[in-house]
């Protein structure tokens, strides 16, 4: 092991029994002392990475200075992430943090309705500029129930109907009812926080324009295409998907020659009887083929489902149909999940019999794994939302369920937070939460991202993965507007990036080796090409140029502490505002006329100093003064005292023992210490 990992895991054992106590300070050296100790312990409670190489903190403290600016800018006049996305959404994509996470490497998307990932405008392209777009039909806007529906029919079902070519409405009209932010209404828009009005508008939108067109085979395969290069633009490079792979969405192919008649002039590919095998062929297929020219990608997978609210047989058949799936395809089909209306659907609870139905006593595990959506709501236990008569119980104890069935993840999770105990079962069984936060926002569970529960989950030790959820059907098509709020609002930096996006490779359905080689052979030279592609971008800038056009100049607010070891070991904190033209340079600290053995920029608000030795353990007072650029100092205004004797133990109390990872995450983040990180390899102790 090298040494820097040797010191890492000295101060971690240093630390392991620190916590909070109830002793008194009696100096602020003491407390400084203490606070520093707390601190670390927290981050090993949260399993937080703490290590960079000195080019990745240049990047670091550049996305930070990033930051800082954006808050600056908005926190008087509306700070995103605590405003509605649909306000936000087209300043967030000029903002230069985002820009600068555009390209970040996020490794999967690991939460995507298949469906509805893509957006609605590309759709539209792919099908105006299809041969089959002379057979696209329309179902009229006074159509009572499904206006604005779009589908593929040789001869028609019946005079309803329309071609599109004759409805006199242009592509951009057809658009606009495709997406929940071009159809929510004023009182959607009134009242952000009530999910039930919001998910009853964007429940006519599931079938209006994607399921039955991307069905279609021509437009499935450059469909997929699509969503693939939309991903790589912004640093995914694998999908776990959710696709439902039963009869309602068959592949076909339009068929002319009059055979198919019964079908309205469709060829289902899929031989009689079964369903899914075509689609799962096609999508390796174009998996393969987008894979030739892009050579980090890692791959496509699916988990299928069926809706929370079909009847008992239409569960089971799609059920057995995904486990006859997965005995067919493993590493293509990876499980099973219910999806739709968490708060509007039947419970897990209700289905019982129908899982206990996968259970395999060879094994002792389902015949199919399940990555079930659990807790999706804002309701409390005690009062059960849907309106269906054989409901048994509240939304939120689908969390009951959701670990007695040992799902693989946790989909969306948001109710655990109301769950402490269960919460404490997710972080022991070291179960990823996968998070969608802009579906979140937009179907009225969190107004305010800085509140969202997974930043709970993320802090208390929980693995978290991010996910798009349904983002072409609310009306955009990336991912990063999630990084970029999770980025914002949750005090993350990029040692918290890493793990997210580390987490999603880590935390998927594939095996081991194969997550070894996505994420220390794919991933990391992505990795590698960011960070050296964004420290030439930080390196660049003039930012004391910057600061000077924006009337801002570096200003020091205080140390801490201001007295400490006659030694001269003393951590000292020095705090202000605008020392970002330090990023990049090699930053120094003077006491007296001394200076400090070591100096670090920790954020355009807080540099680190060591006190250094003067030698004779004399009693002293010293100016401190910083030098942002190795060369000239600047007086801090405040003086450090050296008067105590050195402190070496904590008087904070004994902390309980974090938890640890699971068994089978341990192989592939044992790869990930071996070429990114000390600390993971403290969690395998």
């Amino acid at each position: 092991m090298e040494a820097p990992c040797i010191v890492v895991l000295l101060l971690f054992a240093a630390f392991q029994s620190v916590a909070t106590g109830n002793g008194y300070p009696a100096n602020d050296y003491e407390h400084s002392f203490n606070r520093d100790a707390l601190i670390e312990a927290e981050r090993r409670f949260e399993h937080r990475d703490t290590t960079l190489t000195k080019d990745e903190e240049t990047v670091d403290h550049y996305l930070q200075y990033l930051k800082w600016r954006e808050f600056r800018a908005t926190k008087d006049r509306g700070f995103p992430p605590s405003r509605p996305i649909e306000e936000q959404l087209d300043y967030i994509q000029t903002t230069e943090i985002y820009k600068a996470l555009l390209k970040f490497p996020k490794g999967g998307n690991m939460h995507a309705h298949e469906n509805h990932d893509t957006s609605k405008k590309i759709i539209l392209d792919i099908v105006w500029d299809s041969p089959d777009y002379p057979y696209l039909y329309m179902l009229p806007p006074s159509h009572p129930t499904s206006p604005w529906k779009l589908d593929f029919f040789v001869n028609p079902p019946d005079a309803t109907w329309i071609s599109v070519n004759d409805t006199g409405y242009s592509k951009e009209e057809i658009l606009k009812h495709q997406t929940l932010l071009g159809i929510l209404s004023a009182n959607a828009t009134r009242y952000p926080t009530d999910s039930g009005m919001r998910w009853k508008e964007i429940n006519v939108l599931w079938g209006r324009g994607s399921t039955q067109i991307i069905a279609n085979a021509n437009i499935k395969r450059k469909y997929l295409r699509a969503m693939y290069e939309i991903g790589w633009s912004q640093g995914i490079i694998y999908f776990e998907t959710r696709k439902n792979l039963g009869m309602g969405e068959r592949v076909y192919e339009l068929d002319h020659s009059g055979n198919s008649s019964a079908t309205n002039g469709k060829r289902f590919l899929d031989e009689d009887g079964q369903s899914g095998d075509t689609d799962v062929e096609l999508a390796e297929d174009v998996a393969k083929k987008f894979f030739e020219t892009h050579r980090e990608f890692v791959g496509h997978r699916r988990i299928s489902y069926t809706v929370r609210r079909n009847p008992m047989s239409t569960f089971d058949d799609e059920m057995e149909n995904v486990a006859r799936l997965h005995r067919k395809y493993p590493d293509r089909v990876l499980g099973f999940d219910t999806v739709g209306e968490e708060d509007a659907g039947y419970p897990h609870l209700h289905f019982i019999d129908e899982f206990v139905k996968l259970y395999d006593p060879a094994t002792g595990q389902p015949r199919v794994p399940l990555y079930l959506h659990t807790s999706e709501t804002n309701w409390p236990d005690d009062l059960i939302s849907s309106n269906l008569d054989d409901d048994l119980v509240a939304t939120l104890m689908n969390s009951y369920e959701t670990l007695l069935l040992n799902s693989k993840r946790i989909g969306h999770g948001y109710g655990f937070a109301k769950h402490p105990y269960l919460l404490e079962i997710v972080r022991s069984r070291n179960l990823a939460v996968e998070t969608c936060i802009i579906s979140n926002q937009l179907l009225g569970f969190t107004p305010d991202i800085r509140n969202h529960p997974a930043l709970h989950h993320f802090r208390f030790g929980i693995p978290i993965v991010l996910g798009s959820d349904d983002a072409g059907t609310f009306g955009y098509d990336n991912i990063t507007v999630d990084w970029y709020s999770a980025f914002m609002a949750w005090g993350l930096d990029l040692r918290d990036l890493r793990t997210l996006a580390i987490n999603s490779l880590n935390y998927s359905g594939m095996n081991s080796a194969e997550k070894e080689d996505a994420i220390t052979v794919k991933w990391k030279s992505l990795w590698d090409k960011y960070t050296n592609d964004t420290k030439t971008i930080a390196c660049s800038k003039d930012f004391a140029e910057e600061a000077a056009n924006e009337n801002r100049s570096v200003t020091f607010g205080g140390i801490l502490p201001k007295s400490g070891a006659k030694s001269g070991t003393t951590k000292v904190h020095v705090f202000g505002r605008n020392f970002e033209v330090g990023i990049c340079r090699n930053i120094s600290c003077r006491f007296g006329d001394r200076v400090s053995p070591s100096a670090k920029y920790i954020s355009n608000q807080h540099i680190v100093c060591q006190a250094p030795d003067f030698g004779d353990q004399q009693v002293r007072t010293v100016p401190v003064s910083v030098s942002l650029d190795g060369v000239y100092f600047q007086p801090t205004g405040f003086n450090f005292t050296y008067e105590h004797d050195m402190i070496t133990t904590t008087t904070v109390a004994a902390a309980p023992p974090a938890a640890s990872p699971a068994a089978d995450a341990s192989p592939v983040v044992a790869a990930v210490v071996a070429s990114l990180c000390c600390f993971c390899a403290v969690l395998l102790i």
